[in-house]
């Protein structure tokens, strides 16, 4: 008799890329152009800091801008636009009339990303009162509730091939490795994630946390030229479950780097003896201090218009 042939894989619902973005990235919204995300440094940051960009576990450095130099602009192509906002509640996102210089020297890169389908807020800190001071006014939301150190940007796309991040000169600095299958409770889905960080890959002391922390917002309210101060630090809070994370992400995915590595064990340990499904983690809290990242900004609807 002859072969069967093999049957055909069922079609997914629907093709998803998580962005995920870690730690020090300020993202300005420019409405339907989407969001420009920077990745911040300065000389304290960039010393405690790894920054990479790819698929999680192997991605790829982002390199040190050099003296004099344009940073490093890339592009996010192949997705399908939608128009997520950031939540004004989770973060703190001022109103600003223009977009920021790129020649500043607080910017490593720059990552052109269109308008997501939706944005998650993880690796949230409560704020205290009046822990934020300067101008609150210029925010969207002058009380925000918490500050959050990760962002996943939910996108669709047609085909897994034109997926890609690209360099000013269209040049394919990633393409992704792998496009997983992810049954959910109501969908079947094709599941690709990008994950780009600039955080500490190593614990710090609460102390030595704190500043840090504050350190890195104001060099992203710099930045933005925005007179805001973090001024106390802000509070852990329980922060994630399985049931919070959209379908095909991993609650490891969404911790701080220098907690990656003993998560990534507790994934293989289950995997070893034979066990299956997802491992339950808690992903509050920062590299020592609750939050690692700074505030994002919206152009203002009057800017868009004369632009």
């Amino acid at each position: 008799m002859p072969a069967k042939s093999p049957a055909r894989p069922e079609k997914a619902d629907e093709n998803v890329l998580y962005v995920v973005l870690h730690g020090l990235i300020t993202l300005i919204d420019t409405g339907r152009k989407g969001f420009i995300a920077h990745v911040l440094e300065a000389p304290e940051i960039r010393k405690r800091h790894k920054f990479f960009l790819g698929d999680w576990l192997s991605e790829i450095d982002i390199p040190e801008r050099k003296k004099k130099k344009k940073p490093q602009h890339l592009v996010l192509q192949g997705v399908d636009s939608g128009n997520a906002t950031l939540n004004a509640d989770m973060n703190a996102v001022a109103k600003i009339r223009s977009i920021p210089s790129p020649m500043k020297s607080s910017v490593r890169a720059i990552i052109r990303l269109g308008q997501p389908r939706k944005i998650y807020s993880f690796v949230k800190g409560k704020l205290k009162p009046d822990g934020l001071q300067g101008t609150l006014n210029q925010l969207v939301n002058p009380k925000p509730t918490f500050l959050s150190g990760t962002q996943v940007f939910k996108y669709t796309y047609k085909k897994k091939n034109k997926v890609m991040v690209v360099d000013n000169s269209g040049k394919e600095i990633w393409i992704p490795k792998t496009e997983a299958r992810v049954k959910t409770k109501s969908k079947l889905l094709n599941v690709i994630v990008l994950h780009v960080y600039n955080e500490p890959a190593v614990g710090m002391s609460k102390v030595q946390g704190n500043d840090h922390n504050r350190h890195e917002f104001k060099v992203s309210a710099d930045f933005c030229k925005f007179k805001l101060d973090l001024a106390k630090p802000t509070s852990t809070v329980p922060d994630t479950s399985i049931d919070d994370l959209p379908g095909g992400l991993l609650l490891a995915e969404v911790l701080n780097l220098h907690r990656r590595g003993s998560a990534v064990n507790e994934i293989i340990r289950p995997v070893r003896e034979g066990q299956k499904g997802p491992i339950n983690r808690d992903a509050g809290g920062g590299a020592g201090g609750p939050v690692c990242g700074g505030i994002h900004a919206q152009i203002t609807p009057t800017t868009q218009a004369r632009r």
